[in-house]
């Protein structure tokens, strides 16, 4: 995960669950179309889109409570630096649904969420051009099974970082 802090990738002992991130060949067309349908849903533009990712979360795994957006508006990051978007929304796909436990939480709104498969979920983490403490969310520690979710987060300008 990135750190707001200091701009850098690590390791965050919050986040016990694994990922897949797909790049535009690994993904073929079937995520493209995925991500075209996701598009018109949002009304943003592909482009805007980071990789998609699939989390997997196994017995007692779980990401606690975090917010998405990447910064704080005065550091740009990204492979050369200059990168100055940041994540506006995300879209959550269910793909299985035989687990106990892992609804995703949004504890400032009181909300909690268990999809089933197939299921899309799509909230925001800005609001009105800033970071919206209500977006705080967590995926709570699997009971029983496993979950596996896809994950696309999308941004504010074209994805570059």
């Amino acid at each position: 995960m990135r750190d707001g802090v200091t701009g850098t990738s690590r390791v965050l002992e919050s986040r016990t669950c694994s990922d897949f991130v797909f790049d535009i060949v690994a993904g073929g067309v079937v995520m493209l179309l995925l991500r075209i349908k996701i598009a018109g849903i949002a009304e943003i533009p592909v482009p805007h889109m980071e990789p998609p990712q699939i989390f997997h979360y196994a017995l007692g795994q779980e990401i606690r409570a975090h917010y998405d957006f990447l910064r704080d508006g005065e550091k740009p990051y990204g492979r050369d630096g200059t990168y100055a978007g940041d994540r506006l929304a995300t879209f959550l796909l269910y793909l299985n649904d035989d687990y106990d436990g892992g609804d995703l939480e949004f504890p400032k709104a009181s909300f909690r969420y268990r999809g089933r498969t197939g299921d899309g979920i799509f909230f925001g983490s800005q609001r009105g051009g800033k970071p919206d403490p209500m977006s705080l969310h967590a995926a709570l520690p699997i009971r029983r099974g496993e979950k596996f979710i896809l994950s696309q987060w999308i941004h504010d300008r074209p994805f570059a970082a």
